[in-house]
């Protein structure tokens, strides 16, 4: 097959590197055709397609005008950025610009397009805004707050705004891109394997269920079922993995294990232990990932993140690739240098904390940008949509607004992107929440979106 080419032209500037990072990313983007390329500032051959960014564009071309919000040495005041809308056949896009408008504009007409696509694009998918944010703009897990993000404040993260756009962008060059269902991809956070290793978690899990629930009668239950679980009449009710890990028929599957820490944030079981390895044969079995779940501190102590990898890689038996850091703590500077470093081929740490969504713009895997560097990493990053920790947190811990809300955003998204789910095996923990409901939705969500 041919390769189909598609000119870009524009004015060599200090942010090349920037413009480069965007084609390379939008040439491997799952939604862009088969055997299409990019070639930049070279000749145009007759019945090529040429693209002209910020710069005037030959009669048969197109344009992309040029914003420079991400493009310019002197940073963009954030918090005063706005999303326009702009319609393109059946899809409202958005922009990201830097005063607020009225109602929808056209996205190309005449060959033009109506906003700079190219740094959206960028400031969406490099996370520009949390590379600069400020201390008032972070939560108590030292991350920007969700409230102060663009996607999320202006209610936009419930959609893939990145792939919608490269989608429209191709078609509006005339170029032929087919609908692609939604892939959807499992996995595990393995925080804890069980729920009472010791009376000092019951205690910590009766003071929890109280502050959660005020019930007594809860109170009574938890201890009742504790009791069971000493005798062995009943399961810890953490011990989830013999269902958690078959249920799941999907091709990519990936379970995380901590394996270290030293703050009360961590939690701790023995990952050479025979609970610990029968777990990991059985994430074997159902083919399953191995991946590492980095403690707390690990984002900035490149000391814990590799003294846990190397143990956690001695159990496995063989190299690890996956990543997902605890709490989500994630420094683009610093966290991404220390899995780079370590390297680690995929990381899957971008997610929002109390919300379902894409925090990226996109849900399909990309490599993120060195803005020290001025260049992409090589890993690439798996950005997590839907957590089952944040969606509870977002429903207020109400199972039945749980199901509504994870079938609906799935059945609005079922196009055009791809999903990574996380289940935590604590999660359906009979004690605390109404864990067979909630089993039940993993089983809908499992059986229903293949």
């Amino acid at each position: 097959m041919s390769k189909q080419v598609l000119h870009f032209f524009y004015k060599p500037n200090p942010f090349n590197s920037r413009i480069d990072y965007i084609l390379d990313f939008l040439e491997k983007h799952p939604l862009c055709p088969e055997g299409l390329g990019f070639r930049k500032n070279e000749r145009l051959e007759k019945g090529e397609i040429g693209i002209y960014y910020g710069i005037e564009k030959e009669a048969t071309g197109f344009y992309i005008p040029a914003q420079r919000i991400a493009f310019n040495r002197e940073l963009p005041t954030f918090s005063k950025l706005w999303p326009g809308k702009y319609r393109f056949e059946e899809m409202l896009l958005y922009s990201v610009e830097n005063k607020a408008s009225e109602g929808e504009s056209v996205f190309c007409k005449n060959q033009e397009f109506g906003f700079d696509l190219i740094e959206m694009i960028f400031f969406h998918i490099t996370r520009m805004e949390e590379h600069h944010c400020t201390a008032d703009q972070m939560d108590q897990w030292d991350m920007m707050k969700n409230t102060e993000q663009f996607l999320s404040k202006h209610g936009l993260h419930r959609q893939p705004v990145v792939d919608h756009l490269v989608k429209c962008f191709f078609k509006a060059l005339g170029l032929k891109v087919s609908k692609r269902k939604t892939k959807y991809r499992m996995s595990h956070d393995i925080d804890a394997i069980e729920k009472f290793p010791s009376f000092y978690k019951l205690l910590r899990a009766s003071f929890r269920l109280l502050l959660d629930n005020k019930s007594w009668r809860g109170q009574y239950e938890l201890w009742q079922f504790y009791n069971k679980v000493k005798r062995k009449e009943l399961k810890d009710p953490f011990d989830t993995f013999d269902w958690l890990l078959r249920l799941c028929p999907w091709e990519e599957k990936l379970i995380y294990f901590m394996t270290g820490g030293i703050t009360r944030y961590d939690n701790f079981f023995n990952i050479e232990g025979k609970k610990a390895r029968g777990i990991i044969d059985l994430a074997k079995t159902y083919n399953y990932k191995i991946g590492i779940h980095p403690s707390y501190l690990a984002w900035k102590r490149e000391d814990l993140f590799l003294e846990e990898l190397e143990k956690l890689e001695r159990v496995v038996g063989g190299e690890i690739e996956n990543s997902r850091q605890h709490f989500l703590h994630f420094d683009f500077a610093q966290t991404s240098a220390i899995i780079e470093r370590q390297k680690v081929k995929y990381d899957s740490s971008l997610a929002y904390q109390d919300l379902i969504g894409f925090r990226c713009g996109t849900g399909f895997a990309y490599r993120l940008y060195d803005f020290k560097q001025e260049c992409s990493y090589h890993f690439l990053e798996l950005p997590l949509i839907i957590m089952d920790t944040a969606l509870l947190w977002e429903v207020d811990n109400k199972v039945a607004l749980f199901e509504e809300e994870v079938l609906g955003f799935l059945e609005r998204n079922r196009f055009d992107t791809e999903i990574t789910f996380n289940f935590h095996n604590s999660t359906f923990d009979e004690t605390r929440l109404d864990g067979t409901s909630i089993k039940s939705v993993y089983e809908k969500i499992c059986t229903k979106f293949i």
